[in-house]
């Protein structure tokens, strides 16, 4: 189960507790000219803001609504270390610092094995930005929790109802060329690419198949 209660929402809406006024910030930041590329998941209870496809930062909020702490990853503070750690965002400036700090350890440091990342979240951004797309992502790295199914990559929900009134959810895994199959067949590639999700998601996976 996904989501946030009604006391959490209005405490994001009326709020203004620091975390709030700038978790509103990003939200307009997205539904504006979003230049950073961010993209906002919901999960329980809790809310992850990515960048390039890397967690900027976790916040989590209590039992009555509010907010409660947000951590983010050591190597994104200190350039290195394993593990997350606890941190306070004071105002909007110390969210944008943190976002630097973010995109330089990937662009700089650790690019090459955030490539599947990065175009994970680019694909999402570009759909949802497309006028009349069939899908809508709303969701990246869902985990199955304890059942042993691993992650999706990104999830999607279809923007009209199917002919029994009900709309479809699309569980979507992400490849970045052919090798990250483990070979490069021509049934592999067939498959990277008439598999997807004939929408506008389809559009999308042309635009990027070269990469």
């Amino acid at each position: 189960m996904r989501g946030l209660s009604e006391k959490t929402l209005q405490f994001i809406k009326n709020s203004d507790d620091n975390v709030a006024v700038i978790i509103r910030s990003v939200i307009n930041e997205i539904n504006g000219e979003n230049k950073n590329k961010l993209f906002l998941g919901i999960r329980e209870n809790y809310i992850i803001v990515y960048s390039m496809g890397a967690m900027i930062v976790k916040i989590e909020f209590n039992t009555k609504g509010a907010y409660s702490k947000c951590h983010t990853h050591k190597k994104y503070l200190y350039g290195e270390g394993d593990g997350y750690e606890s941190i306070t965002l004071s105002n909007i400036d110390s969210f944008n610092e943190l976002v630097v700090k973010v995109k330089n350890y990937v662009e700089n440091k650790k690019a090459s094995k955030t490539f599947e990342k990065q175009y994970q979240q680019r694909i999402m951004l570009s759909n949802n930005e497309m006028i009349g797309s069939n899908y809508f992502c709303y969701d990246m790295e869902y985990s199955m929790g304890t059942n042993g199914y691993g992650r999706y990559d990104i999830l999607a929900i279809s923007t009209c109802p199917n002919d029994l009134g009900k709309y479809n959810i699309g569980l979507i895994e992400v490849k970045v060329d052919s090798g990250s199959f483990g070979t490069a067949t021509e049934k592999v590639k067939e498959l990277m690419f008439e598999g997807c999700v004939k929408s506008k998601l389809n559009l999308i996976c042309n635009k990027y198949k070269k990469s």
